[in-house]
């Protein structure tokens, strides 16, 4: 559409490309309405990494393509979690971006979800390879 963007990532496409994507979403996911969610713990000051991944994809998603982003929790066992829809991607037919701390870094598009892993920085990294992906950047 000739439009300019002005992206703020933390990784160039260079430094995501180790991350490795795998699978294929089907034709209703829609960044148009999307659930953010996140597997809370115990102790709220470890989400660090996982605020900024979804301050990073919140932020670029709803500047671009106007998103109406929900924030989401995977279980309420948290006060944070206490007001907030419990969404997983089995639990909904809506889109859904499931940040997950996990020791691989990695990205697995399924049907309506889109789950995003990795650790500490690697999870950054796999949410920029996200954003190059759908800013078709990269292939």
């Amino acid at each position: 559409s000739g439009e300019l963007y002005n992206l703020r990532l933390r990784f160039n496409p260079y430094e995501a490309e180790n991350i490795p994507i795998f699978g294929e979403l089907d034709d209703n996911f829609s960044l148009e309405n999307t659930y953010i969610t996140f597997d809370p713990d115990k102790e709220e000051y470890t989400y660090g990494f996982e605020a900024l991944a979804a301050a990073e994809l919140s932020l670029n998603l709803a500047g671009v393509f106007g998103s109406n982003l929900i924030a989401a929790c995977t279980m309420n066992v948290t006060g944070v979690c206490s007001s907030r829809p419990i969404i997983t991607c089995e639990s909904t037919n809506d889109s859904v971006i499931y940040i997950k701390r996990d020791p691989e870094a990695r990205v697995l598009l399924e049907k309506n979800c889109i789950t995003v892993a990795g650790n500490g920085t690697e999870l950054v990294k796999a949410v920029d390879k996200v954003l190059y992906k759908i800013y078709k950047i990269i292939k």
